[in-house]
């Protein structure tokens, strides 16, 4: 996409050429698999079922083939202990794979993780989180009172780069013992959906430990709240008669009679396309886990046009330096008059980034840098990146750490998101620079990034930051992309690829189609009655959120463009007091696309004894 950067307004007079809205395509199908890896039962022994077997093949290749040869794009995991996650994102079959998972006694890594494998080239994360499954969910740690066990939800944010719609994944494991805690988290999962969802696809997987007849399920899905969320059961969706075969927690017997307490379930974002629980066994009938695998193939529904990862993106702001890696970084050896030591000032977006660190308590040093907040209200896609090095992690001592955090707001309030908050000592060196990103909500209004790091030893260099970022969309971009602009195809917004007379910003600013070349007759210019008068007016679509304010003309700016409505009585001087009329007058015009909506606007005077009257619509890129 071309950067933007002028605002010169081009003439529109009664009409304009549109067409119909485009989408964006479907997605391959999700392949989806949750399974309990059982918690390891031991040190390696002579009994085949412990997760490392000294006698044969390890139970833990079982799990692992089962999941290779499944080939998921999401794998939700409950029960595994740090050393089984060790060994799941250390094998071949997950080597192409992220991951989020903290312990369920800690948050860290103490006790069973419950966490969410994605695929990392089809999922970039934009957000992620736990909660206890406890009437103190925030707690690390807590537990619900009547339930055996701590319990714990995972969930993330997850943007499918095919299609640009990002996902809201959650893998949870409910208690065994108590039906009441069941009934406790299912009604509080379903709290926390509407919380942190935003209204996004929604996949909910795990052991839930309930059988489909209770009702903690019947919570869970929303047949107790029917005008709220219902999750879908993907295998009831397979196969709409319940059967006796369905058993998942068999214990390595191989048993199949009975319920199932694992699920994969789904909102109507979704259309399950198989479902299964899998019996495969290994190593001449040796099983997995103690717990059947359960699968699904989906296809995710109804995609909005929303701007895809890539190429399209474009730098909004920036930390301006051309050098190498390590042009910002902590060196003990300069000090500034202010007290400061390794102060580095660059310009950002009309403000500065700076860079050091100060004196604090106990003589260590906490080095901050923060953006000036962003202004993103024009971008429809915006994403913060940055690139981090510590070559050398052995002077840090426990003490030392690392927070990098995004602060951003939105319409519904301020927001915080931590990328990284880690004792340094835990880090692994990287001899390499690591990057660092995390996408924003599409409604966010402005945004600034935080690094924060206290370093106690002060002798030498330890961290060094670079090619601190805002990438995105603009509004327009993102529409130019999702009408089929660019890769040969004029996209800049004075262009006009089919060579209608009418540009491409045009067409962005009144539901057009730039490639259409025929008129869709969604702008109108005729007389119309109000309170007896027979008035001039136009009414065409206009971006939603469009304030229009002016004593004479009507002028909005939105989404990076500027509209103006004028009116006046020759060709030369639009002068006269142009006003809305409310409702618009939209009675047999065609229907718009998403994001447009139609307003009609009047010319003052009453038609006849010879008046003319003309009006006017322009538009412009904002400054």
């Amino acid at each position: 996409m071309k950067v933007i950067r002028r605002s010169l307004p081009t003439a529109l007079v009664a009409s304009l050429v549109v067409s119909t809205t485009n989408v964006t395509s479907a997605p391959s199908p999700l392949n989806v698999m949750s399974v309990n890896i059982l918690e390891d039962n031991g040190t390696p022994s002579t009994n085949p079922n412990r997760w490392v077997y000294n006698a044969g093949p390890d139970r833990r290749d079982r799990l692992l083939q089962v999941v290779a040869d499944f080939d998921p794009d999401l794998l939700g995991v409950q029960e595994a202990l740090s050393n089984q996650v060790s060994d799941l994102t250390g094998s071949m079959a997950l080597s192409d794979y992220g991951h989020y998972m903290v312990g369920v006694g800690d948050g860290v890594q103490a006790g069973a993780n419950d966490g969410i494998f994605y695929r990392t080239a089809r999922f970039q994360p934009t957000d992620s989180g736990v909660f206890w499954l406890s009437p103190t969910p925030d707690v690390p740690g807590s537990k619900h009172p009547s339930a055996a066990r701590i319990r714990i939800a995972t969930w993330m944010k997850l943007l499918e780069l095919e299609s640009g719609q990002t996902l809201f994944v959650i893998s949870t494991h409910f208690d065994h013992a108590s039906s009441t805690a069941r009934e406790f988290s299912a009604q509080l999962v379903r709290e926390r959906i509407d919380q942190l969802s935003g209204n996004l696809p929604v996949i909910v997987m795990g052991d839930l430990n309930l059988e489909p007849d209770e009702r903690s399920y019947r919570i869970l899905v929303g047949e107790e709240d029917l005008s709220g969320l219902q999750l879908l059961d993907s295998l009831r969706e397979i196969l709409p008669a319940e059967t006796s075969n369905e058993l998942t927690r068999h214990g390595f017997s191989g048993n199949t009679s009975g319920d199932r307490v694992d699920y994969i379930l789904h909102d109507s974002s979704f259309q399950a396309a198989t479902a299964a629980i899998v019996h495969t066994t290994y190593d001449g009938g040796s099983y997995p886990s103690d717990h059947y695998p359960v699968t699904a193939t989906f296809n995710l529904l109804s995609l909005p046009a929303v701007p895809s990862h890539g190429t399209q993106l474009s730098t909004i702001a920036s930390t301006g330096f051309e050098g190498a890696p390590g042009d910002m970084s902590y060196d003990a050896g300069v000090s500034s008059p202010d007290g400061m030591i390794g102060t580095v000032l660059a310009p950002v977006h009309s403000g500065t980034y700076a860079l050091g660190f100060t004196q604090t308590l106990g003589g260590s040093k906490t080095f901050v840098a923060e953006f000036e907040t962003i202004d993103l209200r024009s971008y429809a896609f915006a994403e913060f990146s940055l690139w981090w090095h510590a070559p050398d992690l052995t002077a840090f001592e426990s003490s030392d750490y690392l927070k990098i955090r995004l602060d951003y707001r939105t319409a519904g309030g301020a927001f915080s998101r931590t990328l990284l908050n880690a004792s340094v000592s835990r880090l692994e060196a990287n001899d390499d620079w690591a990057m660092l990103s995390s996408f924003l909500p599409a409604d966010v209004e402005e945004a600034s990034i935080v690094i924060e790091a206290s370093i106690a030893q002060v002798d030498r260099e330890h961290l060094y930051f670079d090619d601190v970022l805002v990438s995105g969309q603009t509004v327009y971009s993102s529409w130019a992309s999702t009408h089929g602009l660019g890769s040969g195809i004029p996209d800049g917004p004075f262009d006009d690829p089919d060579s209608d007379g009418c540009a491409n910003l045009k067409e962005f600013a009144f539901d057009g189609d730039p490639l259409s070349g025929t008129e869709t007759g969604k702008i109108r210019v005729a007389p119309v009655e109000i309170e007896g008068d027979k008035l001039f007016a136009i009414t065409l679509p206009i971006r939603d959120g469009a304030v229009f304010e002016g004593a004479t003309h009507q002028t909005a700016s939105i989404d990076g463009i500027v509209c103006r409505i004028e009116g006046g009585s020759n060709l030369v001087t639009f002068d006269a007091v142009i006003s809305e009329v409310q409702p618009a007058q939209q009675t047999g015009l065609p229907a718009l696309a998403n994001g447009w909506s139609y307003r009609t606007f009047r010319f003052p005077d009453p038609i006849g004894d010879g008046k003319r009257a003309f009006l006017r619509a322009s538009v412009g890129l904002a400054p």
